[in-house]
């Protein structure tokens, strides 16, 4: 098992800036030698989509819809994408919280988790109304297989410091991924073959900026704090 790495305020502004590269390379935001006009416009698209709260900040797990993929569904994971704190029998695991492995140490992200994802496409303000109506059909009648990521693939060790007791340990896949999903005739079935393919993505190391986010509460797992 890959080691995972410890979620840092710098691992963070590493993963934000490649979240913004695929913007960029998507259309969804200019480039700019303002690193903070930058960050600011990015924001304002994650905004526009819906996936920010009432104080600027997204809960993880959120996905950006990449509207540029003509025939597919792509998301980008602008925020990290925590494991599952419950069991398949609904029970509380204990820390460290990780995802579940196949017997060559693959990752396992359920398929369950994209079905989730493709229902909150259907409620995108940005989405075409096709777009969302597919989502919607996908999410309430698709048959999704679990995606299966390489051993060797990065995650974030996300503490969570409770109000009372010890912290938690949560496993998480970082931002800057994108998912894409092609819808094909017949059984609205996705498989990993030809269905689902996870993209890799080399991240690229941030200058230090001096700039801190804000610390973890209670339900700082439910936040990704975005500032400019």
């Amino acid at each position: 098992m890959a080691r995972m790495i410890p979620c840092t305020d710098a691992i963070l502004e590493r993963y934000f800036t490649r979240v913004m590269e695929v913007m960029v390379e998507h259309g969804l935001l200019e480039p700019s030698a303002n690193a903070k006009a930058m960050a600011e416009e990015a924001i304002r698209v994650f905004a526009s989509q819906g996936l920010t709260n009432e104080h600027g900040d997204m809960p993880m797990g959120r996905c950006l819809v990449l509207l540029d993929r003509e025939g597919e569904i792509a998301l980008l994971l602008a925020t990290p994408c925590p494991a599952d704190q419950f069991d398949k029998n609904l029970r509380l695991q204990s820390s460290p919280i990780t995802f579940r492995r196949t017997d060559k140490d693959e990752i396992i992200v359920p398929g369950r988790w994209l079905l989730a994802k493709l229902e909150e496409v259907s409620r995108n303000p940005v989405a075409p109304p096709e777009l969302q109506r597919l989502a919607l059909q996908l999410s309430r009648h698709g048959m999704l297989d679990d995606i299966l990521l390489p051993p060797e693939a990065e995650t974030l060790a996300l503490t969570v410091q409770e109000t009372e007791g010890p912290s938690t340990i949560i496993e998480a896949l970082p931002a800057g991924q994108v998912i894409t999903m092609r819808h094909e005739e017949g059984p609205l079935r996705a498989r990993r073959g030809d269905g689902i393919s996870w993209i890799r993505r080399q991240l690229e190391r941030l200058r230090p900026s001096g700039r801190r986010s804000r610390r973890s509460s209670s339900a700082a797992l439910a936040t990704f704090p975005l500032q400019s």
